[in-house]
C-alpha cells in the first residue's frame, strides 16, 4: 500500500510586508487564493498523481486546483479534514514582516499552545488520526492515495502515519509541490 502526500502548489497572493496584526486578514487571503499557474507542477509529482489509483485534496482552492493541475482528466473528492490548521492571532506590534515570518512566529506558538480562537495543536492532532485512518482505508481499497494537502497538516498527517508502521520521512518538505511517499505491506 502507498500514500503519497503533496502540498499544493504557490498560491498567487500578495507577499508585502505586513504588522502582526493584519496576519489574520493575509491568511484568509491565503485560505482562498487560487496557484500562481506560471510554477506549473514538476514531473515527479504528475507522475505519482498519474500513478495513484485514487486522489483526493483538501477542500480549499490551493489544494483543488493543485490536484487539477496535476491530474487533470481525473475527478476527485476535495474534503475539509485535510484543510491546512489555523494560524492563532498575534499580538499588535509596529514592525512590519514579510507574512511567512509572521506565520512562522505564529505557528512555534501555536505548537507551543498557544492557539486563541483557531483549531489547537491537540485538535488538529485528532483530526489528523481521523484522516490518517481514511487515508489508510482508501489505500486498502485501492492500493495507492494521493492527497493534496497543506504543508502543517500534511505533517501531521505523516506523524500518524509513521505511527501505525507506514515508512517515509519524518516530516514531509514544506516546498510547493514537494511529495512525500509513505509505504506499508498490506496487514
Amino acid at each position: 500500500m502507498q500514500i503519497v502526500l503533496v502540498r499544493h502548489g504557490k498560491p498567487r497572493i500578495d507577499s508585502s510586508r505586513i504588522s502582526a496584526e493584519n496576519l489574520g486578514s493575509w491568511a484568509a487571503a491565503y485560505k482562498r487564493a487560487s496557484i500562481d499557474p506560471a510554477l506549473p507542477p514538476p514531473s515527479k509529482a504528475r507522475e505519482l498523481a498519474e500513478a495513484a489509483a485514487y486522489t483526493l485534496s483538501s477542500d480549499l482552492p490551493r489544494a483543488v486546483e493543485s490536484l487539477r493541475a496535476l491530474a487533470p482528466a481525473r475527478s476527485a473528492p476535495a474534503e475539509r479534514i485535510y484543510r491546512e490548521a489555523g494560524l492563532p492571532r498575534l499580538p499588535a506590534s509596529r514592525f512590519a514582516l514579510d507574512p511567512q515570518l509572521w506565520a512562522l512566529v505564529s505557528r512555534v506558538g501555536w505548537f507551543l499552545g498557544f492557539s486563541g480562537s483557531t483549531e489547537s495543536a491537540a485538535r488538529a492532532r485528532v483530526r489528523a488520526r481521523s484522516a490518517c485512518q481514511e487515508l489508510t482505508a482508501l489505500a486498502a481499497a485501492h492500493g495507492s492515495v494521493l492527497l493534496v494537502g497543506h504543508g502543517i497538516f500534511n505533517g501531521l498527517i505523516a506523524w500518524e502515519l509513521l505511527s501505525t508502521g507506514w515508512r517515509g520521512p519524518l516530516w514531509p518538505s514544506g516546498s510547493y509541490w514537494s511529495a512525500a511517499v509513505y509505504r506499508k505491506a498490506h496487514a
